[in-house]
């Protein structure tokens, strides 16, 4: 069970600063929540983030690679990620992002999931 309290120290009613990485730069710590945020587009999920110091910095989620990331990965309040910045596609110009999650692993899945195409394994033509 949460500490609500304790968790409630930290709150200032302000958001935390929000984390803009340069390309390469990493932040990682423990997810302590999630929110809405206003951005300048509009409504923007955020994952409010506590470093090892104890510095908390706002995700804001307005990267699309960066959402679908936290969407397939789904990090749960209390758990620790890690989040680096790799920079705009050379070709496309979106920012891409890599995400980890420290959690133990489950028995990997080989099941088709619809991309897999039909092949004979004895068909080498």
């Amino acid at each position: 069970m949460r500490n609500l309290e304790a968790e409630l120290e930290h709150e200032t009613g302000e958001w935390p600063a929000a984390w803009k990485p340069q390309e390469g730069e990493c932040v990682s710590g423990i997810v302590r929540r999630y929110s809405v945020g206003t951005g300048q587009f509009g409504s923007v999920r955020t994952c409010i983030l506590e470093k090892a110091n104890g510095e908390r910095v706002s995700l804001w989620l307005n990267s699309t690679v960066l959402l679908s990331l936290f969407e397939r990965e789904r990090p749960k309040v209390g758990e620790q990620i890690g989040i680096k910045y790799l920079g705009k596609h050379p070709d496309k110009g979106y920012k891409r992002f890599a995400l980890l999650v420290d959690r133990d692993e489950q028995e990997p899945d080989f099941s088709p999931v619809g991309g897999e195409q039909e092949t004979d394994p004895f068909d080498f033509t």
